[in-house]
């Protein structure tokens, strides 16, 4: 079954890179920076990707201590990537580093690192991840 309803549809219409997102609800734009040929009107591809991890990662941990009932006030997600060539092997590393700001104790913060690897991003991101042709019937 698909998680959303209505498909996320992306369009780019020809203003060099600047690129529509709408997520059906929401509409917002991804683009490339001046240095790269575009108008730096989003944030990159990149940048999209790692937010959604972050994003993600900050939701679930909030969940979390909210369901605990445990004083967070603030949760701060850090991340970086880099692509590593060793031969003929590339591969990607992400950064992250969270950071929980509260009322915790030592056992509280630890168990809030563990909650943040389990977001559903980061095990989607660690796959296997299958990208496949959209059928016609779902593209409505």
């Amino acid at each position: 079954m698909l998680k959303f309803e209505e498909p996320i549809i992306v369009t780019n219409s020809g203003e060099i890179y600047k690129t529509s997102v709408d997520t059906g609800r929401l509409e917002f734009f991804g683009d490339e920076p001046h240095e790269k040929g575009g108008a730096d009107a989003g944030p990159t591809a990149h940048q999209l990707f790692l937010a959604s991890l972050g994003t993600c990662t900050a939701i679930t941990v909030r969940m979390y201590a909210n369901r605990k009932g445990w004083d967070l006030k603030k949760i701060t997600v850090r991340l970086n990537m880099e692509k590593v060539i060793s031969g003929t092997e590339e591969r990607t590393l992400i950064y992250k580093n969270v950071q929980c700001e509260g009322d915790l104790d030592e056992k509280q913060h630890e168990r809030l690192l563990m909650i943040a690897d389990k977001c559903p991003v980061h095990k989607t991101m660690l796959g296997p991840i299958e990208i496949k042709e959209m059928p016609i019937s779902s593209l409505s």
